[in-house]
């Protein structure tokens, strides 16, 4: 990440850590919620793979997860305060304190 996109410091450190739960803390299972403006997608995780082809400097990518999206683009304000704090978390990458039943997500 540093030689490719020249990461460094902060943002180098932030980087890795989102590997890292990427890899090693998120689930098969695991829901996850993306924020897009006043949009939210919420999905499913698959397992991790890893693919040993895209391990390069062109490519990139090879620590791999799918997403089986239940809602796609869906306006943020019809969602619990629940889910409003859990995004609200400066991480890229954040496990939530609260549960699925919590959330309120109906999926």
């Amino acid at each position: 990440m540093r030689n490719v996109y020249h990461y460094s410091g902060a943002k180098l450190g932030n980087a890795l850590g989102a590997i890292w739960a990427f890899v090693h803390t998120m689930e098969q299972g695991d829901i996850v919620l993306v924020r897009n403006g006043a949009w939210l997608s919420i999905g499913i995780i698959s397992p991790y793979r890893y693919v040993k082809h895209l391990d390069n400097d062109i490519d990139g990518f090879c620590h791999q997860r799918s997403v089986e999206w239940k809602v796609m683009n869906e306006n943020v304000r019809l969602y619990h305060e629940n889910v409003h704090e859990t995004l609200r978390h400066p991480g890229v990458v954040t496990k939530s304190k609260y549960t699925v039943h919590e959330f309120q997500l109906g999926i």
